[in-house]
């Protein structure tokens, strides 16, 4: 039997009119409501027992109310009958209740109708009502229903079918948010455990609004802001209007309906709203939880990478925004949220969560810890345990899909990157609390929020605490588990080889831009540096790999090497420059700008090799090494010309105890040089023996080993020696270099190995013997205490590359990609970004007066350490007609590598110089040709650079221009050096911005290198072949590189040639030393000057380095200082302790 009667269980409305008057009232007062200024009321509770669904008991959480929403699948077996058969039953149904209300049926027999005969929750009878336009009576007529039903093919559709054709405005393809209106004001109306709004209709059209965009954010999939019928079939709307049915309490309808969690939305909302206008700023989003979201999140929120606004305003977030904001904030499980937090860490919209994006967001999360004296927790501990629990596909990034397979976990990774508040709850977690968690059937993380937050807003007696997004009071109560404990993320030390093997290479933080750019010392002292163990961390470098140089720095050890003997070398980047300017053209910043493109930009392994050697106290290691042994060149020569053969024998073999005398283990090599290797015992060699052993018979008009000092001292060029009166009679003229010229510096950067480095200091010849016989380092005793004392500069130093970049647009900041300001616009403070690129930073030869590049260890552990897919970028100093000359013919010989790719730079300041522009002088303002565009002088500057790029692919190798571009640089002066640079033979030619926007700056030239290096090339040549006479290779490299007609020499350079010659030296390539301001060896000559003679003064050798030096024109090995050094504007802040006027 049918239940016929008007009334559903007693909840139906007793006359249509009434009914209909009330509906009407509602839509009436909600379209002329103005935004609320108040509160809205608590729901009312009962004594007889807990209304809410969050409570205890066990009736709260039944599955059959809060549990997994049914699935509706349309009937399609129809036993004894077919389709036909049972549409005729409804339809007969159908009639049945017109039978009993021939005049029509009111709203509460549609109800009745809907839910009996369609098995449809009652609140669609609202929609539906109106569909049929009843009229003044308030009925609806048998004849408009069943055409409705007809025309709707309702007979047919299942329950998500039929929903979708009540909801739906004709002609639409499917429910929009206004269609649910009626719904809601119906619920409204008719609900008891709603009644108490009925004197506050303004809050009925939030509670209404609210529940609607909660609908709409879980079901709404695709965005679209219509639901289809394949999302509302998927979705859990029936089942929820189903609960609203089933239950007088609202609150236990969880799933959208529930008023306390809308009371909940609405109250945090107006808390963060203080000037009550609806909106929302990013300080008033800041704010939420006490401060618990950090300003990268927030900045991505409000630039719309989530979703766009609904105000259509980015600087200000709706109601209907935040209600997104909210769910997917406190609830991070569901396919909304993950999708929202998702694309607002995505920075560059690949759909890959890489370490430099995670790494950008938890940053933030570090300083945060480090404000609060908290022990911070190392990026790659925390994020390697997340790794290994989320699992990924690609061991290189998380993708969407990842985080959907293990929902829990990635709601810990959001929040680790931007919820410190959520960080420090997950970390001090009881353990059997959140085993309960996990039991409570149904209960969302949404869920168990609203219920502790509806619960203190409850409880409060008016006095409003701070609270966190979870509801607890942020304090020094909350962070004291955090002091006394080891958290479980802490205490372990990341193993997950896969997430190591990722996560090095993305260390790189893409950066905030400043313009104009600061100074190097302001960029470096606003910037707080990465510790140097997660730098080697990235690396895979192990704890007993490096050892530490306080926080920054670490030096590598050399059995990093063999560990990793069996790899492949990756890509070997060199990065050259055109002559250059006294003010440099940026191939330093354009080198470690390059490799943070590829890192942080491109997702490459990269590691940049440069020189610079102070930092750990390596060249001042140089120096002192470098001054003993010309300390002890002057005393054996002193001592050989005051004693006897005897007495000098003896001193150098003195008597022991026993009375037995003994060779030093490092005379051995002496022996073996005089053919006595055999000899243990010094009184029984010979006299004759003794006196070859023993005097060296040093002729001080050979020799040719200086002092160094790594000062600029004119005045050091020329000295003395001996002028003190117990040397009197053996003063000798000599001189100082400046260190980085020392044949020690040139060692330390061409030794392969530690071996390979002694080996090659003990053959450093410092003079000849009287009989015309080189004499090495080993001859004179020293070389184990010089490998002692080098014994630590040895090791690549271990720093990381820094850059600083801002932008500013009127009188706010403007956002660079990812840049998150460190406080509010009105106070002005940019944030200070840090790009962390790996550097091993080793040996610092000048290339003007040495050969100018990085060491052959450092280059090889880094080839080693990015294996065959990563990329070294490496620098040649000063122009390419110098440096990159000196690393092919040198460096390259000397290690076995080769290179993959040249990387030129060039400026349009420089090629104007080059085109005949004024001269360019350090510390003066440049002419107005420089500043203002003339494209006619760039291009006849390029001469220069086109003389690089065929020096540098006569080597074999694929040349790229990167054009280094300055704020004074117009796009036509760019797009002529572009055309010419093509024109020469580059393969690419590319304007890069890395000074201005670090790694970004530098994407375009990145991608050539990669596509250069990935493509075949011809074989790899050297200028000259090592057999070639020294003269011959000087008049090559002067002809073919530099464009000179002939090379003439001093009578002193052609004795010291045939002297270099005859001793064994003939074979070693040659390391000129020459202006590094023209290819010719006149400083003035500018652009690409032919027919000059190049002049070649002196020549030395560095044997032990393995080349021979030939200095030409007026080239100097000590610098000099200028009328106004820079040490005029430094100075230390005694206040501070910060260092001043560095530029």
């Amino acid at each position: 039997m049918l239940d016929l009667s008007p009334s559903l269980g007693g909840r139906g409305m007793q006359s249509f009119s009434c009914s209909k008057l009330k509906l009407d009232s509602l839509f009436v007062q909600w379209f002329s409501l103005s935004s609320s200024q108040h509160l809205p009321p608590l729901s009312p509770r009962k004594s007889s027992g807990p209304s809410s669904p969050f409570s205890l008991s066990p009736i709260a959480h039944n599955s059959a109310k809060l549990g997994t929403p049914p699935i509706f699948i349309p009937q399609f077996y129809f036993p004894g009958t077919g389709p036909g058969a049972a549409h005729k039953a409804s339809a007969d149904k159908v009639d049945a209740f017109f039978a009993v209300y021939p005049q029509g049926l009111s709203l509460d027999n549609l109800k009745a109708l809907l839910k009996q005969v369609f098995g449809l929750p009652t609140p669609l009878a609202y929609p539906l009502f109106y569909k049929m336009a009843p009229g003044e009576e308030g009925l609806v007529s048998r004849a408009a229903l069943r055409a409705w039903l007809d025309r709707a093919g309702f007979w047919g559709l299942d329950g998500p079918g039929r929903a979708m054709e009540i909801l739906r405005a004709p002609g639409s393809a499917g429910v929009t948010p206004a269609d649910l209106k009626p719904v809601l004001a119906g619920i409204l109306i008719s609900h008891p455990g709603l009644e108490f709004l009925a004197e506050s209709p303004e809050f009925q059209e939030r509670y209404a609004e609210t529940v609607i965009h909660r609908i709409f954010y879980s079901l709404n999939r695709s965005g679209t802001g219509v639901l289809s019928q394949r999302e509302l079939r998927r979705g859990d709307l029936l089942a929820a209007l189903g609960e609203v049915d089933a239950q007088d309490d609202i609150n236990r309808v969880a799933r959208y309906f529930s008023y306390e969690h809308f009371y909940v939305i609405y109250c945090k909302f107006w808390d963060l709203d203080t000037d009550h206008d609806f909106l929302l700023s990013r300080d008033d989003l800041l704010r939420y939880g006490n401060h618990a979201l950090t300003f990268r999140i927030t900045e991505r929120i409000f630039s719309q990478a989530a979703r766009p606004f609904s105000t259509g305003n980015p600087a200000q977030m709706g109601y209907e925004d935040f209600i997104w904001f909210i769910l997917s904030e406190e609830d991070k499980t569901t396919d909304t949220s993950l999708e929202y937090w998702f694309r607002c860490c995505d920075l560059d919209g690949d759909e890959h969560l890489h370490s430099s994006e995670l790494y950008y967001f938890y940053e933030e999360q570090l300083h945060r810890m480090e404000c609060l004296s908290q022990e911070s927790v190392s990026y790659f501990d925390v994020m390697g345990q997340l790794h290994d629990m989320l699992n990924p596909e690609n061991s290189t990034y998380y993708t969407l899909g990842d985080l959907k397979r293990n929902r829990a976990m990635a709601g810990t990774l959001f929040n680790v990157l931007f919820n410190l508040n959520k960080f420090v709850q997950f970390e001090t977690r009881d353990p059997f609390s959140a085993r309960q968690e996990r039991e409570e059937i149904g209960v969302t993380e949404w869920d168990r929020f609203a219920r502790q937050e509806y619960q203190r807003l409850a409880d409060d007696d008016g006095e409003v605490e701070a609270v966190d997004a979870g509801g607890n009071t942020w304090g020094a109560s909350a962070l004291e588990p955090w002091r006394d404990k080891t958290p479980f993320l802490m205490a372990r030390v990341v193993t997950g080889a896969a997430y190591i093997e990722r996560a090095r290479w993305g260390m790189a933080k893409r950066l905030s831009v400043r313009d104009p750019v600061p100074s190097d010392i302001d960029i470096a002292q606003s910037l707080d540096p990465l510790p140097i163990t997660e730098i080697a961390q990235s690396l895979g470098l192990d704890d007993d790999d490096f050892i530490t140089y306080g926080p920054t720095k670490a030096k590598v050890k050399l059995e990093v090497l063999e560990k990793h003997r069996d790899t492949p070398n990756g890509n070997y980047v060199i990065v050259a420059g055109i002559t250059p300017t006294p003010l440099g053209e940026g191939k330093s910043t354009t080198t470690v700008g390059l490799c943070q493109a590829l890192g942080a930009y491109l997702g490459k392994r990269a590691v940049t090799c440069e020189f610079n050697l102070h930092l750990t106290g390596d060249i001042h290691a140089i120096t002192a090494a470098t001054n003993l042994m010309a300390a002890a060149i002057e005393a054996r020569a002193f001592h050989e010309a005051t004693q006897s053969d005897a007495a000098l024998f003896g001193r150098l073999c003195p008597a022991g105890r026993d009375g037995a005398r003994r060779f030093a283990p490092i005379m051995r090599r002496r022996l073996a040089k005089l053919g006595l290797e055999g000899a243990a015992d010094p009184d029984a060699l010979s006299e004759e023996d003794r006196r070859r052993f023993a005097r060296l018979d040093i002729d001080p008009a050979t020799i040719t080993w200086r002092r160094v000092l790594d000062t600029n001292d004119r005045f050091l060029r020329g000295v003395t020696l001996g002028r003190g009166p117990k040397e009197a009679g053996h003063e000798r003229e000599s001189g100082f270099d400046i260190a980085v010229a020392s044949e020690i510096m040139a060692v330390l950067a061409l030794a392969g190995s530690l071996p390979d480095f002694r080996e090659r200091l003990g053959a450093m010849v410092f003079a000849s013997s009287k009989a015309g016989e080189p004499l090495t380092a080993d001859d004179l005793g020293v070389s184990g205490a010089l490998a002692v004392l080098l014994k630590d500069a040895i090791l690549p130093t271990l720093m990381q590359a820094r850059f600083l970049c801002f932008y500013q647009e009127g009188e706010g900041w403007k956002e660079g990609r990812g840049r998150t300001p460190d406080c509010s616009l009105e106070e002005s403070i940019a944030q200070l970004t840090l790009e962390a690129t790996p550097v091993l930073v080793h040996a610092g030869p000048f290339a003007n007066i040495a050969h100018g590049n990085s060491s052959v260890i450092a280059d090889r552990l880094a080839l080693k350490l990015v294996g065959p897919e990563g990329y070294v970028v490496t620098e040649a100093g000063f122009g390419a007609d110098i440096g990159l000359e000196k690393f092919m013919n040198i460096k390259c010989r000397a290690s076995g590598l080769t290179p993959s790719a040249v990387v030129l730079v060039a400026t349009v300041r420089a090629l104007k110089m080059h085109g005949g522009g004024p001269a360019v002088t350090a510390g003066r303002p440049l002419a107005p040709a420089y500043t203002s565009e003339d494209v006619a002088l760039t291009r006849a500057g390029c001469a220069n650079l086109a003389r690089h790029v065929a020096n540098a692919a006569a080597y074999g190798l694929p040349v790229l221009v990167a054009i280094n571009r300055f704020a004074t640089d117009t796009d036509a002066e760019l797009e002529a050096v572009r055309e010419e640079a093509l024109a020469a033979g580059a393969r690419a030619a590319v304007v890069c911005r890395h000074h201005a926007l670090g790694g970004e700056g530098a994407v375009d030239l990145a991608q050539a290198v990669v596509e250069a290096c990935a493509a075949p090339r011809p074989e790899f040549r050297f200028l000259y072949p090592p057999e070639m006479p020294i003269e011959e290779k000087i008049r090559t490299i002067a002809v073919k590189t530099y464009g000179a007609a002939s090379v003439s020499f001093t009578p002193e350079a052609l004795a010291s040639i045939a002297r270099f010659t005859e001793q064994g030296f003939g074979n070693l390539p040659v390391c000129m030393a020459k202006t590094q301001y023209s290819f010719s060896n006149d400083p003035a000559a500018k652009g690409a000057p032919t027919g000059f003679d190049l002049r070649v003064r002196e020549v030395r050798a560095s044997a032990g380095a393995g080349f021979i030096v030939p200095v030409c024109g007026d080239m100097m090995m000590m610098p000099g200082l200028p009328t106004r050094p820079a040490f005029f504007e430094i100075d230390l802040d005694t206040a501070t302790g910060r260092v001043l006027g560095l530029s």
